[in-house]
């Protein structure tokens, strides 16, 4: 029989290609789980031990990557899968604040997974106050996309507190599934997809000259509607080379209050996180010495899966740019740019085909990188300042076999050229912020997080209307009843 393989796409092999020490391709989460009642100090260790058991994998957990030309991988089973490859345990000292263990995940997150096995690492992290203890997840790109890895994550949680849980790596993810075909059926499907191929890339020149057209008017100002020209970012410490060390900051809002915000607003959830960004970066540049006095450029990555692809594997986004507010607006300014610059956005999507989004992406990308492995970055403005990138998650508390999920922060990867990268995520009533730095260029990147919170309260005192105070409901009730 022959053996069962998976060929990696072009977009995820891209991962793959452009994959360094400084800058590895992965992405990850961060879990904060409450402790089961009456469980003792040492639960978080006795289940790594009772994990170490487990030592058989499903699809895609026992996938590793095969073949001898780079331009064509794809995934295989491992025969040889040892959960002892994968699952690590860290105990930090007793009572551990927040910054030991954002440190200490920075540090994880700097080491490329090996190829030799299957691309991730679980690792349990004991040694928090407050009966909680912590697990850091990764996961190669190449395999996944955030939309995937929102629905992965949730199949590999419970929606109820369960004694008996099997591990992420043991549960059912249908839609991964290898291809066991013979090489006759193999080479009928490769000359049936050469075709299709071929009528595609006739598509994407179509659809790619569509859109440079657009690009095109929007440079010489003639545009209906307001389009970010790539590589056209202004230069700035967040863009360049990025060095291997990782810093990791988080933040939480209310999705409930943000929501409200929205209504209030008339904007969307993306609209008053961008604003909220945009205004927390220019103040964190000017903090740290080295503010930029033009409008901040990042990328949006846009899902391109339809409801029904929401948990395939590999990658289905574009990453396109969006310009930001004038460096000097005010809030209510800076909220009112914004707004039209994703309007600009929203009809780039609508009015480009599927595929000529993703091979923009892909070619944009592809630049991005050339510019960044040969050190010619100098040479051209940046792509984008940073990746700003949103993925909306499940809205119960889920639970890891008896402990509660309390949080989960995003931990993303770095975009080629930049050295900055935020993502957010909902989760149970709330919007959880990860920001991954390049430590060596961006010092207290935790300010960021800071002015983000603060950002969006200023936001919120704008948009909704002010609670009466208690004096004044208690001199209306005594007029009332005079």
């Amino acid at each position: 029989m022959s053996q069962q393989k998976r060929p990696l796409a072009l977009l995820d092999n891209a991962f793959l290609l452009t994959e360094t020490t400084e800058a590895p391709k992965h992405i990850a989460s961060l879990f904060y789980y409450e402790k089961p009642a009456d469980s003792g100090e040492d639960y978080a260790y006795q289940l790594y031990n009772h994990w170490l058991g487990c030592n058989t994998a499903t699809a895609p957990f026992n996938w590793k990557l095969a073949g001898i030309n780079p331009l064509r991988p794809f995934w295989i089973e491992d025969d040889n899968f040892d959960i002892a490859r994968h699952l690590r345990f860290h105990r930090l000292p007793d009572q551990a604040s927040e910054q030991q263990l954002l440190n200490k995940v920075g540090e994880l997150h700097e080491e490329p997974l090996k190829r030799d096995r299957p691309v991730w690492s679980l690792h349990i992290i004991d040694g928090l106050a407050g009966d909680r203890f912590a697990m850091y997840f990764s996961l190669h790109h190449a395999l996944i996309d955030g939309m995937t890895a929102m629905s992965m994550i949730a199949i590999a949680h419970d929606n109820k507190p369960l004694k008996d849980s099997l591990p992420l790596w043991q549960r059912d993810y249908p839609d991964f599934k290898l291809s066991d075909q013979s090489w006759l059926q193999r080479q009928q499907k490769m000359l049936t997809g050469r075709i299709d191929a071929a009528q595609k890339s006739a598509k994407n020149l179509v659809g790619l000259g569509h859109l440079s057209m657009q690009l095109i008017k929007e440079a010489v100002g003639i545009n209906e509607t307001p389009l970010t020209i790539p590589f056209s970012a202004k230069d700035c410490l967040l863009n360049g080379d990025a060095s291997s060390q990782r810093s990791l900051a988080t933040a939480c809002l209310p999705l409930d209050q943000v929501k409200l915000v929205c209504h209030q607003s008339g904007g969307s959830l993306n609209h008053v996180v961008l604003t909220c960004v945009d205004e927390a970066m220019h103040r964190y540049l000017g903090d740290i010495g080295a503010p930029l006095d033009a409008p901040l450029h990042v990328n949006i990555p846009v899902s391109l899966r339809g409801k029904e692809e929401s948990d395939q594997a590999g990658n289905s986004v574009a990453a396109l740019p969006v310009s930001l507010a004038d460096a000097d607006c005010d809030l209510s300014g800076r909220f009112e740019e914004i707004g039209k610059s994703l309007t600009g956005l929203r009809d780039l999507v609508e009015n480009n085909s599927k595929s000529s989004l993703e091979t923009y992406s892909l070619l944009t990308g592809a630049l991005a990188q050339s510019l960044e492995t040969t050190s010619t970055q100098s040479l051209a403005p940046g792509a984008a300042h940073f990746l700003v990138s949103n993925v909306p998650g499940p809205r119960q508390t889920l639970f890891q076999g008896e402990a509660a999920l309390l949080n989960w922060y995003p931990v993303s990867a770095l975009y080629p050229g930049q050295r900055i990268n935020v993502t957010l995520l909902s989760y149970d009533g709330k919007l959880y912020f990860g920001v991954v730095a390049s430590a060596e260029f961006l010092p207290r990147i935790e300010l960021l997080t800071t002015y983000i919170e603060a950002a969006f309260a200023s936001l919120a005192k704008e948009f909704l209307p002010a609670k009466p105070s208690k004096t004044k409901n208690k001199s209306a009730r005594k007029k009332t009843a005079a």
